[in-house]
């Protein structure tokens, strides 16, 4: 009896090999990202800045923050062009981006042509106006979340004529996701966290409990971490809420980020 052949699973596009090359940057990156950073460490450690370029091949690396309360992207930066390009997009060209809309909400490394058409991008001001002006036509986005809270963001770009990105840059991101969260949700708590102590109304617990919120921690989490009980949790969050006129955590963040006024 003949015996049928044996089949081979199919290849998965997951299935890479990386050199060793990649390895000793991919670790080089990990153990730098878990390290405390500066708020402004893309600009200010061109070391990390470097071998996260190089280990994914881009041309260009940017971050933003999303403001809740403004509805508007912040604090850019950016490596690989200068940082009028960064100025550029939170000054005049944010505002006709059709792309990080449909990539806000997207927990994950995102390449940019499977949420538009290059044809539907290359018709648009965005696209020849700053897109093309600054050689970045081509790329990944990854949005970052703690819980329902956006931390943050990447833009990894290449200019046109380079090799298309595909699973190898997806892949690497997808390893990458975790220190990239944690290093981006460390930063943005060094920055929002101490704002609580801002606000003099606040009692020392309530204060504990406004950085939990903004660390991205629901109310059994800051409860446990506090080892206090879900309720008295969400007792103090009332008033807090109250307190600081918001009405729900997002607009808590987004307070807390605006810091106290003058009549504070």
């Amino acid at each position: 009896m003949r015996l049928a052949a044996r089949q081979e699973p199919p290849a998965s596009p997951w299935r890479l090999v990386f050199s060793s090359k990649d390895v000793t940057l991919l670790k080089r990156v990990s153990e730098a990202l878990l390290e405390p950073l500066a708020p402004d460490w893309l600009l200010t450690a061109p070391g990390v800045a470097s071998d996260l370029q190089h280990l994914l091949s881009m041309d260009f690396i940017g971050t933003t923050l999303w403001n809740p309360a403004s509805g508007r992207y912040e604090n850019a930066m950016c490596v690989g062009r200068g940082m009028d390009m960064a100025r550029a997009y939170v000054v005049e060209f944010q505002s006709c981006d059709p792309i990080s809309p449909r990539l806000r909400h997207r927990k994950g490394p995102t390449p940019i042509y499977s949420v538009i058409r290059r044809d539907e991008l290359e018709r648009t001001r965005y696209f020849h106006e700053f897109l093309r002006t600054y050689r970045t036509t081509d790329g990944i986005d990854l949005h970052l979340y703690a819980g329902d809270t956006n931390v943050g963001d990447f833009r990894f770009w290449r200019d046109r004529g380079r090799t298309p990105v595909g699973s190898r840059e997806m892949l690497l991101l997808g390893l990458l996701q975790p220190v990239l969260l944690r290093a981006t949700r460390e930063v943005r708590n060094q920055s929002l966290a101490p704002a609580s102590f801002c606000f003099q109304q606040l009692t020392v617990r309530e204060r504990q409990i406004a950085a939990g919120v903004v660390n991205g921690l629901t109310d059994r989490a800051i409860a446990r971490s506090l080892q206090i009980s879900y309720w008295t949790v969400r007792s103090h969050l009332d008033h807090i809420f109250e307190k600081l006129a918001v009405g729900n955590r997002a607009a808590l963040v987004a307070r807390l980020h605006r810091g106290p006024s003058a009549t504070e």
